[in-house]
């Protein structure tokens, strides 16, 4: 894939299509939601967090795995990830900050796994759609 360049900084064009899949899923979302505020301000608590602790753990998990880089070089922390290591494990915890909200919830857990796989699905789909038109135009 290709880079985006904007000023000094290098950001891969797969992160932008997955931030585009991400806003997609987000108003596919809004949309399933549109009846119950009271749950749909629960749900996006809850998504907003584990996003928010999946890149957090992702990020931070090269502690755990490159340990020794980081303890003899503390900077590299800025720039080194968990890999595919850190994805499962940031991914696992994730679902598990998940579960953890939906099991103490008041709302049922038809609501819940119906808000888990339109998310997915809705990510997934919008992703390999604008994956498929940016190799179409570009």
């Amino acid at each position: 894939m290709d880079v985006f360049l904007l000023g000094p900084f290098l950001i891969k064009t797969e992160w932008i299509l997955i931030i585009f899949a991400a806003v997609i899923a987000v108003f596919i979302l809004l949309l399933h939601t549109k009846d119950d505020q009271s749950f749909r301000a629960e749900a996006f608590n809850t998504i907003t967090n584990m996003v928010l602790i999946f890149f957090g753990t992702y990020k931070l998990s090269a502690v755990l795995f490159y340990s020794n880089l980081i303890f003899d070089n503390p900077k590299a922390l800025l720039f080194l990830t968990g890999g595919l290591k850190g994805v499962l494990l940031g991914a696992a915890i994730a679902f598990l900050y998940f579960t953890w909200k939906m099991l103490r919830s008041k709302w049922p857990y038809r609501s819940w796994a119906y808000i888990f796989i339109y998310g997915s699905v809705s990510f997934l789909i919008g992703y390999w759609f604008i994956r498929t038109l940016y190799f179409l135009v570009f």
